[in-house]
């Protein structure tokens, strides 16, 4: 089985994991550190800090993985597959996967963190679906309804929805700093959440056609904040303003003839990515909403939801195989050619 070692330098996560096939033989991470009071990291803070974390992270994996040999490199080099995406943090991983690679004399595969979520979530969530499916990828810095398929290595993706201002992750964050608490402020907030009663302050959702803007919700949440109302309503009304834009959103997106046929319609797999999709109010509420529908949701576990380079690393270990069962059969063909000249 090929040996792969993942690389992902998030704005807040450096990681670094080895897979042979489909298991999992390492997983390091370590957040960056962001300072009390602040409500995130400049790029240049960020890739600083990976630089000082890679050293350190590939010492730990040495360790895991004892003697065994690394047979490719997969690495998130920009947070979507497409040409215009960019973001300076990814470089420190790109850069670092590149010197190994002169190092140990091995191939890399580069590809994108929106990719590595996806395929996280579907090892995370054991499943494989034929064809397409939806893949919601909800974190701090992304908020998308994508349509989703397979291809080698990687997936092709297509952006049916989306936030138009701020990603469901800021929109919490930003609620969480304001009432004191050390930023990422999810899983905080969501525990708060869970507690409390979101109909004592109902923040509207705004969605139209499977667009969501949070900025006005947001206004709302932060005089929530001033009046000094319950800090677990609050919270509970956050995240029920978030699930509720997804469920609108979902809802009108299903719909549309140009995006399913009406056999696709039938049953549609949509899973749910990123580290905002790891909250349990999230789950919970999605989950009730479409349990007698055609809609399959599937959440992904919760520690592959967060930032982490094992889903590069499965896209990297799917790509080389594949890749080698195409040269094998390109071998049998020119075989069985030359056996009929013959």
């Amino acid at each position: 089985m090929t040996v792969v070692l993942g690389i992902d330098t998030s704005n807040y996560t450096s990681s670094l994991s080895v897979v042979e096939g489909n298991t999992i033989l390492s997983d390091r991470r370590r957040l960056l550190t962001v300072k009390s009071g602040m409500r995130g990291l400049k790029q240049s803070e960020a890739v600083f800090q990976h630089m000082k974390n890679l050293p350190i992270l590939i010492k730990m994996i040495k360790e895991d993985i004892k003697n065994l040999q690394i047979d490719a490199i997969g690495v998130s080099i920009k947070p979507r597959p497409y040409t215009y995406s960019y973001m300076p943090v990814f470089k420190a991983g790109e850069s670092f996967a590149d010197f190994l690679s002169s190092v140990i004399e091995k191939p890399v595969v580069k590809l994108s963190h929106q990719e590595g979520h996806i395929e996280a979530g579907l090892y995370s969530a054991n499943i494989s679906p034929n064809g397409t499916f939806i893949a919601l990828h909800l974190s701090g810095g992304t908020s998308e309804i994508l349509k989703a398929k397979f291809k080698n290595p990687g997936f092709d993706l297509e952006i049916l929805g989306k936030t138009t201002d701020l990603s469901a992750g800021q929109f919490i964050d930003r609620i969480g700093v304001i009432m004191g608490f050390q930023f990422p402020c999810g899983n905080k907030l969501d525990k708060l959440a869970v507690a409390g009663n979101y109909r004592n302050c109902i923040i509207p959702s705004s969605s139209k056609e499977g667009f969501m803007s949070f900025s006005g919700p947001e206004t709302a949440a932060e005089r929530l904040v001033e009046k000094n109302v319950r800090h677990e309503d609050i919270a509970a009304a956050v995240f029920e303003n978030i699930s509720r834009s997804i469920i609108k959103s979902l809802k009108f997106l299903l719909e549309r003839k140009d995006i399913f046929s009406d056999d696709e319609r039938q049953y549609v797999d949509v899973l749910f990515v990123g580290g905002v999709s790891s909250s349990d109010y999230i789950r919970e509420r999605i989950t009730e909403e479409f349990k007698h529908s055609k809609i399959r949701v599937h959440f992904c576990a919760s520690r592959y939801s967060t930032d982490n380079s094992v889903g590069t690393a499965l896209l990297c270990s799917r790509y080389i195989e594949n890749r080698a069962l195409e040269l094998i059969k390109c071998e049998q063909d020119v075989d069985a050619q030359n056996q009929h000249l013959c």
